[in-house]
């Protein structure tokens, strides 16, 4: 059974034959009539008269020509009458309506067919010449009317069409009177309509001509009309204007650009091709997709006179691609969603500082099927099935004689649906749904329900579409002389590609310098660290050592613009890596977790992974967690799964040809990466997302490097270490400041908490040279729920509210600090609490005032001296956090607090007196 390609029942098709005119196709389908249907052949009844509408927009979607009138037309007969149709006769004309609702009247119509005994032919389009061409107008509506005189011997329930569902798309009479039916009003309405076939006068190619302007819609700038799939388009040489294709809905069969003549899609427009590609000229693809389509066997092939670039090529035919010549660049998405793709090693996945091309997720064809039967044999009597593919529909099918079995073009991965249309004696249909597994995942019948009746996603074993070998480029700037940690997503790679790529080796066999003195490339071996993770460096034993997923490299790189370049066959499908965590030794034994368990990997695929999309059940005896270089940052990037941002613009996604870390925490860990986890973004090694948490950044020095932390609220975390929390990877350079939060037993670049109620959060920095610093507080917009978010410089002894001022400005020496910096957290607030918060700027060198005077202050006795001025009514002891500690009432000038019973730390004083309140800030210390 063919398979046809709508949109929005709009159908333009190849034809197996030579045509000799532009030529289009309304409707689709197998849908049919049945004999005892009234039908444009039928002779159930032994005369009719029947009018249809084919509206102005099937028309325009099918780029039906305005400037050439059409020649021929022809219904797709399924059966042909067994008598012949005597004085047949086709009118036209146009209207202002889009269905038969009511009758289109008897005046006005033009005859285009003037009677004739007519005798269909059977098996596809049986095509008339008309005999006075029709020119339609562009803008209405075609009303066709066909009647005919009563056929002789006498009635036969025979002759069908292929329709296809219109409401109120057919009207017709029909008797056994004697005479011509032409000239009476039909009265019956149906719901489908004929599919026709319409034929122009212009010819199976159209060529550009750009007599107008440069618009690939402008009728009047093609020979033949607008090209469609069943016409071929040619872009010539000699011309003044080009074609610039605008907008969506572009398609044609074989597409050829002759020498020094070009094709530009505008932005992120598209071009349908159904045929075959050949470019001897020039195309600009900006940011578009060329979407390969096509049925059959037969690939659709691909040839250029020399390297040419697209953006996104999308493979949708069943035959596949084919590239046979030339070499073809790929700045954006290649797809396959179709039948094999054969590169003959043309293919390059280019990349730049804009732009890094992906071979994205392969969705090979599921063997699912379509078992239709008929209880009568007599096939489905005016009833078909539409079968849609991610919301677009693909064909429609229905049983013929006892029943018919179909294939069905789905992608893995694909959203599909069936949408049931009845016909007659639908108590004779049944069908079926079978996946590639051959389970039944849907039936119905007999009497079928209608409309869509069944929707799923497609799912069938992974299958490699991609035949040949593939150049994979990644573009690398760097401003400084750095190091990067890479990886590649082709087989058969060594570290040998890089130098050939220009990046400098040193120091082991086949490099650049071999006896240099210093190395500049590393793997790691979580096996050799022994307990202390920087340990875990092992030097290259050769040039020829292989770059592959399995083990990243950090790799110095001098300063400058780099492309590197590798050329294998891509890794495709599941992707398995076997994590080492090794505690054995008495280093391991007695070392922190945070010492062991890291593995430098690589992304597997020429394509960007999701870090989220990865099953939980997939990532074993692991931290949910990857760490990423970021060379701008000088540190290390850290994400949590689910966590939506990270720190140094570290996010869920992984770039090709990117290495990453991940932390095993057992024996037997492992990480599986499948097809299905690749997404269509780029990274570019490190991107900017969006912040949900609070970042705490940390920024100064001359050379511009910074590091970040990142403290959360979330519902499912401990106040232990757990999954939502993340260990520091420490910075191998000793010029970048690092910044980090002090745990129990280890670093933290993530914490993660239940709720951010009365936290006292440690924080350490290194400071790699002396001078001025920055930590800055990020995503305050979403702190609104804080009461309390104060930064404690224990070496100033001052307070700094964040919720005022999201900068802190502070010197320091070189060295490492971790005794100097606590943010305090509270979204507690009650009573006046919040009032303390909006004065910690003037409390800060408040520890007395005018009218009251506390010592000794810092207190290490035990109890405070208060002296006041006017009468003392009340002392109330808050903490740092706007917190109610300890009340004591009194009515006297002078008074002594108790403090025994207070932790070492700051506090406030609450004074009231006769005259109003004073806050006075004083610490407790042993």
């Amino acid at each position: 059974m063919p398979t046809i390609r709508l949109s929005w029942l709009i159908l333009l098709i190849f034809q197996s034959v030579l045509l000799n005119a532009q030529t289009i196709q309304l409707g689709a389908g197998t849908g049919e009539s049945w004999e005892q249907n009234s039908s444009p052949v039928n002779i159930y009844y032994r005369r009719t008269v029947c009018q249809m509408v084919y509206t102005a927009q099937e028309l325009q979607d099918a780029f039906a020509s305005s400037t050439n009138p059409i020649s021929e037309m022809g219904f797709y007969v399924v059966e042909s009458p067994i008598y012949t149709l005597r004085q047949y006769t086709i009118k036209m004309k146009h209207v202002g309506v889009n269905d038969v609702s009511s009758p289109l009247g008897t005046t006005g119509w033009t005859t285009v067919v003037n009677s004739f005994n007519y005798s269909p032919t059977a098996g596809g389009f049986d095509m008339i010449p008309l005999d006075t061409p029709f020119l339609w107008d562009g803008t209405s509506s075609i009303g066709v009317e066909v009647c005919w005189s009563r056929v002789n011997p006498t009635w036969n329930a025979s002759g069908k069409v292929r329709i296809y569902g219109t409401a109120n798309g057919y009207r017709y009479s029909w008797t056994d009177n004697n005479g011509s039916s032409c000239g009476s009003t039909p009265n019956t309405v149906t719901t489908d309509k004929p599919q026709i076939q319409l034929v122009f006068v212009g010819g199976t190619t159209t060529n550009w001509t750009g007599a107008i302007d440069t618009d690939w819609f402008n009728e009047g700038n093609w020979s033949a009309g607008i090209p469609n799939p069943i016409m071929d388009a040619v872009i010539p040489t000699g011309l003044t204007n080009y074609p610039n294709l605008i907008g969506s809905g572009a398609k044609c069969n074989n597409l050829t650009i002759e020498p020094s003549a070009s094709l530009e899609i505008n932005t992120t427009d598209s071009l349908q091709v159904y045929g075959n590609w050949n470019n001897d000229g020039l195309f600009i693809a900006n940011e578009s997709t060329v979407l390969f389509k096509g049925f059959g066997a037969t690939p659709n092939t691909v040839d250029a006179g020399g390297a040419q670039t697209f953006y996104n090529f999308e493979v949708r035919s069943e035959g596949g691609v084919t590239l046979n010549s030339g070499s073809y660049n790929i700045a954006g998405n290649l797809r396959l969603r179709g039948g094999t793709f054969t590169s003959n090693n043309l293919v390059t996945l280019t990349s730049d500082l804009a732009n890094t091309g992906r071979l994205t997720r392969i969705q090979n064809f599921c063997d699912y099927q379509l078992i239709m039967s008929d209880s009568y044999g007599d096939g489905w009597n005016g009833g078909y099935i539409t079968f849609k593919v991610d919301g677009e529909i693909v064909d429609s099918y229905n049983a013929e004689g006892t029943g018919t079995t179909v294939n069905l073009p789905l992608p893995d991965g694909a959203r599909f649906s069936l949408t049931y249309n009845a016909g007659r004696y639908e108590g004779e249909n049944t069908y079926t749904l079978v996946d590639n597994t051959g389970s039944t995942i849907f039936s119905d019948g007999p009497g079928p329900s209608t409309g869509e009746v069944f929707t799923a996603t497609a799912s069938c074993p992974f299958s490699n579409t991609y035949v040949g070998d593939l150049t994979v480029n990644r573009y690398l700037s760097i401003p400084n002389n750095e190091w990067r940690e890479l990886s590649s997503g082709l087989n058969g790679q060594t570290l040998g590609d890089y130098q050939d790529d220009g990046i400098i080796m040193t120091n082991f066999p086949g490099s650049n310098y071999p006896t240099f003195g210093w190395t500049s490339v590393y793997a790691y071996q979580e096996n050799n660290a022994n307990g202390v993770k920087e340990d875990g460096w092992v030097e290259p034993t050769s040039i020829a050592d292989p770059v592959y997923p399995d083990a990243g490299h950090r790799i110095y790189i001098g300063s400058g613009n780099y492309t590197t370049s590798m050329t294998g066959t891509p890794i495709t499908g599941n992707f398995n890596y076997s994590l080492d965590y090794q505690n054995i030794t008495p280093a391991e034994i007695a070392a922190t977790e945070e010492q062991k368990g890291w593995n430098l990997i690589g992304n597997p695929y020429p394509c960007s992974v999701s870090w989220d999309s990865i099953d939980a059940a997939n990532k074993v005896n692991m931290i949910d967690a990857i760490w990423i270089w970021s060379g701008s940052a000088g540190n290390y990037g850290v994400y949590v799964g689910g966590a939506g941002s990270g720190t140094n613009d570290v996010g869920n996604s992984i770039a090709s040809s990117q290495a990453f870390w991940v932390h095993a925490t057992a024996p037997g860990a492992s990480l599986l990466i499948e097809e299905e986890d690749k997404v269509e973004t780029d990274p570019t090694f490190v991107k900017n997302g969006m912040y949900h948490n609070l970042h705490v950044e940390l920024k100064g020095g001359n050379n511009g490097f910074h590091d970040e932390i990142v403290i959360a609220e979330n519902g499912n975390a401990s106040n232990s270490f757990d999954d939502y929390d993340a260990y520091k990877l420490f910075s191998p350079l000793p010029s970048a400041p690092q910044l980090y939060m002090l745990g129990k037993d280890n670093y933290l670049s993530i914490n993660s908490f239940e709720d951010l109620e009365a936290k006292h959060i440690p924080i350490g920095a290194h400071i790699p040279t002396d001078g001025n610093y920055e930590l800055v507080f990020k995503n305050m917009n979403h702190m609104e729920n804080l009461s309390c978010l104060i930064l404690e410089d224990k070496y100033l002894g001052y307070l700094h509210d964040v919720l005022a001022d999201s900068i802190f400005s502070f010197s320091a020496n070189s060295g490492t600090l971790e005794d100097r910096f606590i943010l305090h957290i509270s979204n507690y607030g009650s009573g006046n609490t919040a009032d303390l918060c909006q004065h910690f700027s003037a409390v800060n060198s408040n520890y007395q005032t005018a009218s009251v005077k506390v010592h000794p202050n810092p207190t290490q006795t035990g109890f405070l001296n208060i002296e006041s001025s006017n009468k003392i009514n009340q002392v109330q002891v808050v903490d740092i956090l706007g917190q109610l500690v300890k009340t004591e009432v009194t009515d006297s000038f002078n008074t002594r607090l108790a403090t025994d019973d207070l932790t070492n730390g700051i506090y406030f004083l609450r004074v009231s007196t006769e005259q109003g309140i004073e806050l006075i800030k004083f610490e407790v210390m042993d």
